[in-house]
């Protein structure tokens, strides 16, 4: 598991989790309010080509 937060220009597009334990794409907030996501390295790459597809992002 690793935390990975996604920037886009200026905005946070993304701050969570990247766990290949995750059956599915879950989020909370904790007591700060911030909400944290939870997601599989397909789904986070699948939202990565989403956003940029010219990135044609394949992870290694």
């Amino acid at each position: 598991m690793c935390l990975f937060a996604m920037v886009q220009h200026v905005f946070l597009v993304n701050l969570g989790w990247e766990d290949d334990s995750a059956q599915s794409f879950s989020e909370e907030k904790d007591v700060d309010g911030i909400t944290w996501e939870r997601f599989s390295t397909k789904q986070q790459v699948n939202k990565i080509n989403e956003l940029w597809p010219s990135a044609n992002y394949q992870p290694k």
